[in-house]
């Protein structure tokens, strides 16, 4: 059966079935978001999904988006101790690695993981006597203090159990990884604003960031940026620039 001039068709390999008189090829290497019918008459089809003559288009359906990346979280993180650690306590080393340091403090990891700051307190002051966190006074006023990550717990993160998803996401193209940065960063906003949440994000894709093209700086705090810290996760993220894939060379990996 030869196909129509449908229109964006994707050059990617497929896998043949016979379905009520038409013929029906879904992708058999990544991305599996789409598929594509061909026959001679107009489909009529439910959900998201673009019909033209001999050729049909079905973009994924954006429940099964959702609970695909629900499950994905699922299946990633463990529910037992993994090195004697709780998800949670994991939790809580996760995201101290990657917050910028106006960021590092126990409200901010509450608001982050969208728990109470009792419930987040008691799992960070556990850290804390385990020797994974260390408190640092502030050099700016010399009050307020943040929390920074021990070289015992960054020993341990080499052997943090979310790696195997780390694996699945390098072996994506570069490109795919970009888009799927961006549209993850979109759903992440739209369900914070929702629920009255905050928004948290980059530097490099935060409305804040000033460049001059010698310093970076944080418009909101008035504070200057290294440049291994525009990849840190903030509480003060506003949406800016869409986000750009960071070089490894570039991307800091201790604060």
């Amino acid at each position: 059966m030869a196909y129509g001039s449908g229109v964006g068709l994707k050059p990617s390999p497929f896998r043949s079935i016979e379905r009520n008189n038409c013929l029906f090829e879904s992708a058999t290497t990544p991305p599996f978001n789409w598929c594509r019918f061909a026959t001679n008459d107009l489909l009529e089809l439910k959900g998201n999904a673009t019909i033209s003559l001999g050729t049909v288009e079905l973009e994924m359906n954006s429940r099964v988006i959702a609970e695909q990346v629900l499950h994905l979280g699922r299946i990633a993180s463990r529910e037992t101790l993994a090195e004697g650690l709780t998800p949670a306590q994991w939790a809580v080393l996760r995201y101290f690695a990657r917050a910028n340091r106006f960021s590092r403090t126990p409200s901010a990891f509450a608001a982050f993981h969208g728990t109470t700051r009792g419930t987040a307190s008691q799992t960070i002051k556990s850290m804390e006597t385990q020797a994974y966190l260390g408190r640092v006074r502030s050099e700016a006023d010399g009050r307020s203090t943040r929390l920074d990550l021990t070289s015992k717990a960054r020993a341990i993160l080499a052997h943090d159990p979310l790696e195997a998803l780390v694996r699945a996401a390098d072996a994506l193209p570069l490109g795919a990884r970009g888009n799927f940065a961006n549209g993850l960063q979109r759903m992440l906003g739209e369900v914070a604003r929702e629920r009255g949440k905050p928004v948290f994000g980059t530097c490099e894709s935060c409305g804040h960031l000033g460049n001059d093209q010698a310093h970076y700086a944080c418009g909101f705090l008035r504070e200057p940026l290294l440049l291994n810290e525009l990849d840190g996760l903030c509480i003060n993220f506003v949406p800016g620039k869409p986000m750009t894939m960071t070089s490894s060379v570039n991307r800091a990996t201790s604060r």
